[in-house]
């Protein structure tokens, strides 16, 4: 899961730099958060997830990305520290689900 971490971490460092010199790569990386959050918003039943979906759903409309600033690029970043990533990489499937109910899942570390 660490190297899940460090591929969303980069994903948004991306983002950050395509935003920052205005590139076209921002489009891009802009997608691929707005998929992480698409799979996460279909897994809204997991408590964990259904805790942050207000912003889940946010991230995927054109408004936020219209206008973002780098405290709202780390309020995304923020799904990660809340172990949300875990449900994303591993498809979060009946057992994954019945887990998070179940028990803590940690953060990411």
């Amino acid at each position: 899961m660490i190297r899940k971490r460090s591929q969303f971490d980069l994903l948004m460092l991306r983002l950050q730099l395509g935003l920052l010199r205005h590139e076209k790569s921002f489009a891009r990386w802009s997608e691929d958060v707005r998929e992480i959050a698409g799979s996460l918003e279909e897994k809204a039943g997991i408590p964990m997830v259904r805790a942050e979906l207000e912003l889940i759903i946010e991230v995927q409309t054109d408004e936020f990305w219209q206008d973002i600033t780098t405290a709202m690029r780390e309020n995304v970043r923020s799904i990660c520290s809340k172990g949300l990533l875990h449900f994303y990489y591993t498809g979060g499937g009946p057992q994954e689900c019945r887990r998070a109910r179940d028990e803590h899942i940690p953060p990411c570390t």
